[in-house]
């Protein structure tokens, strides 16, 4: 299997190829897209908490226990949904679901590997029993 590349398309947006909603009718009406490496290594910096925010964040998972630390630091629940996908749109994409608590644990478990993008929101699961 050969996935066609299409210029131009942000791995942003692999969470609506992952079926993965990022808005979802009371639950999520903002998206915030943040790249986990800023200029000279820092770190991103990232915004207070807002129920109705989803984040998708790139290129983040060498960095994801911070990241954690950072959105727990900022009041993020800890019960707050995240999935990562790996390889997203690829015969051997993965997802692996978890809260802020337990998605660290998760990735390494899995050994969860660049690329990837991570989302943080509640409206990851939304649509996962329909």
């Amino acid at each position: 299997y050969e996935p066609p590349v299409v210029p131009g398309i942000s791995s942003a947006l692999c969470p609506s190829i992952a079926k993965v909603p990022i808005t979802h009718r009371k639950v999520a009406n903002q998206v915030l897209i943040i790249s986990a490496h800023n200029y000279g290594g820092a770190y991103p910096e990232l915004p207070p908490y807002c129920a109705q925010r989803t984040i998708v964040m790139l290129m983040g998972v060498a960095r994801l226990e911070r990241i954690v630390e950072m959105l727990l630091e900022l009041d993020y629940p800890s019960s707050m949904d995240v999935v990562i996908i790996e390889k997203a749109s690829h015969i051997d994409e993965r997802q692996v679901y978890g809260t802020l608590t337990t998605i660290s644990s998760i990735a390494k478990k899995n050994e969860i590997q660049s690329p990837a993008t991570i989302v943080f929101g509640h409206s990851i699961n939304c649509l996962k029993d329909e």
